[in-house]
């Protein structure tokens, strides 16, 4: 295979394009072009029909801009020459998609359409003896493995350039929080220092007291938003200590065990006999198990909540698993909110923190290398599992 750029030869081993391969792509590239072009301009009229597609464009230069630029592309690949301009157009292409948002279904959907034409056109040929089966096999062959490689190369680019997008609204997010808790915090002392002045039977001291709790709440959802705003530019950093896991699942079903008394929960911890050591950083586990089950407690009503740890070994090394498992009424709300955190039946004002502590629950343990799963089981039972790898995995070697 050509000379590549490092960070593409990760991915050459995958696509295995042989030498003699590329050779016949680079052979034959001109049977190829007249159908590659035909091909792309029926692309751009399905795309002009598609009110969603076409939106992503600004005007027609533009959609005539992105066609002689795909057309160009695909001459590039059918060179069979994956080189460092090769990947800087690949890159320039996908973080050009991520800027206009195009719809990465729509992209495969054009990649398939495109690809589909000239395999036909392989075929075409060698059924009319312009070249052996041998040589369209070969053809064939490299024209998937090639796509599939530009794919990759133009997707990772992609999803790097929503990410750079989404740390930037990140740290607007983090440092709009900072400039929001100074106020907050001015509002919380004054009042409670009025309510510390006035009398208990003063007509004023029920609504100090309700500003109070306002500003208390939002600082909550502050202090939230920031947390997740850590999350999402990784400035939040990780410790590693090594300790037993089951305490800190039953410290975090039991700070739940007031409510759960008032709203007649029966509270259940089962925990293996064999759980042993966990490796990860124990203030994030707290986090993680104190808000999971405070929010399968706050939306359960009459039933029971039952907390278990159990080790298990899979394809990845050892996993402790958390399950937190809820029977009874309205068992199933916290689900649907870790399935879908926006539907407008859910996310109301009051229920505004539950959603970012959920979307927290989920920073975390992505960056604790885990896996958070939720599932209604039965009528009237839902189940929470939260993975986390019993030790961090070790960073790839180059």
């Amino acid at each position: 295979m050509n000379s590549a750029p490092a960070e593409a030869l990760r991915l050459a081993p995958f696509m295995r394009l042989s030498d003699d391969e590329a050779a016949v792509l680079a052979f034959h590239r001109s049977l190829l072009d007249d159908v590659l072009i035909s091909a792309v301009d029926g692309l751009y009229a399905n795309i002009r029909k598609d009110a969603s597609a076409l939106g992503r464009f600004s005007d027609e230069p533009q959609l005539v801009r992105a066609r002689d630029a795909q057309i160009s592309h695909w001459r590039m690949m059918l060179q069979g020459v994956f080189d460092n301009a090769y990947e800087e157009r690949a890159k320039r292409i996908g973080a050009a998609h991520a800027r206009i948002k195009l719809d990465h279904r729509i992209y495969m959907g054009g990649y398939s359409h495109v690809l589909d034409e000239l395999i036909r056109q392989v075929f075409r040929a060698s059924a009319q003896g312009a070249i052996d089966a041998v040589t369209a096999e070969k053809l064939s062959t490299a024209l998937v493995k090639c796509a599939s490689f530009d794919m990759g190369v133009v997707l990772t680019a992609y999803l790097e350039e929503l990410r750079a997008e989404s740390t930037a609204k990140s740290r607007l997010l983090t440092d709009l929080s900072h400039d929001l808790r100074t106020p907050l915090n001015a509002v919380i002392g004054y009042a409670e220092l009025l309510l510390e002045d006035l009398p208990k039977d003063f007509t004023l001291t029920a609504d100090v007291t309700a500003i109070l709790s306002a500003a208390q709440r939002l600082l909550h959802l502050l202090d939230s938003l920031l947390a997740l705003a850590k999350i999402e530019t990784d400035v939040d950093e990780l410790s590693h200590e090594t300790f037993d896991p089951v305490p800190f699942a039953r410290a975090s079903l039991n700070s739940v065990s007031n409510d759960a008394q008032g709203k007649r929960i029966e509270l259940n911890f089962e925990p293996d006999h064999d759980v042993g050591v966990l490796t990860t950083d124990p203030d994030k586990l707290r986090q993680c198990l104190d808000a999971i089950a405070a929010n399968a407690a706050r939306f359960l009503h009459e039933g029971a909540l039952t907390v278990r740890v159990r080790r298990r070994l899979a394809l990845a090394g050892d996993w402790v698993d958390f399950v937190f498992h809820s029977r009874g009424e309205d068992a199933e709300r916290v689900i649907k909110l870790f399935s879908d955190p926006v539907r407008e039946d859910y996310v109301k004002p009051e229920r505004a923190d539950t959603v970012l502590s959920l979307a927290v629950v989920r920073g975390l343990v992505r960056r604790l290398g885990g896996v958070l799963q939720a599932e209604v089981s039965v009528e009237g039972a839902s189940t929470i599992v939260m993975s986390l790898p019993s030790a961090p995995r070790s960073a790839p070697s180059n």
